[in-house]
């Protein structure tokens, strides 16, 4: 079987990128981004595809949060970013996707190093995740199964009725299963270990009967930590996030040692 390398890994990746942030027309983008500030920055507009570590193919490890949380995640370096990769989406002649994934990989590092990595945040406990499975954030990736930024219901002045409108808004949008799994690199990426920090039953329930080929596949929650849904065939208990976890990077450090690309038991 062919062992792909991290170059060949990330081709496949940017493609899914660039078609993820140019096509505004497509249906899965999210209602709430075109609210109040629909023309008003990139940053606001975007639909964000995540980040690939320059070593993915050491780790095949994709991380998955929720939803690009605008006010928490807006960095200079993001911004900067967003601005760039609006512009690179849409540019037809340019063959060159080396600026876009090295600045990918220099903002969401920066970023999260600075400011996102905080005990106890979604951040923190993907940052943990690395640290126990015996990797760096250069050999992991990570995307948000939402991909257009949250609902800016803490702007000072927003009414009740409009952050109740923003809420629905939202959750019409996150709340379709059949949408989901699309929205994932999976096929582009080949993990061997899927882990999805988020709590909500539709997404649980389009991972449970998906039959992913992925190792790995763990759905838990934030900020209780608790891992609330999990593939039954595969994780049937409900466990103590670091019972949980050390249970996956006994799993993971098999398979590697094993090597990525030779068959190994689902379960």
């Amino acid at each position: 079987m062919h062992q792909m390398t991290s170059a060949e890994l990330t081709t496949r990746w940017t493609r899914w990128a660039k078609q993820t942030v140019a096509d505004n027309s497509d249906p899965r983008r999210c209602s709430v981004s075109f609210c109040a500030e629909r023309d008003s920055t990139a940053f606001d507009r975007m639909l964000w595809p995540g980040y690939i570590g320059e070593s993915y193919s050491e780790g095949r490890v994709l991380l998955v949060g929720g939803v690009h949380n605008a006010g928490q995640l807006r960095t200079n370096e993001m911004v900067a970013l967003a601005d760039f990769a609006e512009k690179w989406a849409v540019d037809e002649l340019s063959d060159n996707d080396t600026p876009y994934v090295d600045l990918i990989r220099q903002s969401y590092l920066t970023s999260a190093q600075r400011i996102w990595i905080r005990e106890r945040q979604v951040w923190g406990l993907l940052d943990d995740i690395v640290e126990k499975l015996g990797l760096s954030w250069k050999q992991i990736a990570f995307t948000n199964w939402n991909k257009c930024k949250s609902p800016t219901t803490g702007l000072p002045g927003t009414k009740d009725e409009q952050k109740k409108e923003q809420a629905r808004l939202y959750l019409a949008h996150i709340d379709a299963p059949e949408a989901i799994l699309k929205r994932l690199p999976i096929t582009e990426l080949e993990p061997v270990a899927l882990f999805i920090c988020c709590g909500i039953a539709s997404v649980v329930d389009s991972i449970r009967t998906a039959n992913l080929q992925t190792r790995i596949v763990r759905v838990f929650d934030q900020p209780s930590v608790f891992n609330r849904f999990a593939p039954p065939s595969k994780f049937p208990k409900k466990q103590d996030y670091p019972a949980w976890l050390d249970e996956d990077t006994q799993r993971y450090k098999l398979i590697a040692e094993n090597g990525f690309e030779k068959p190994f038991p689902l379960n």
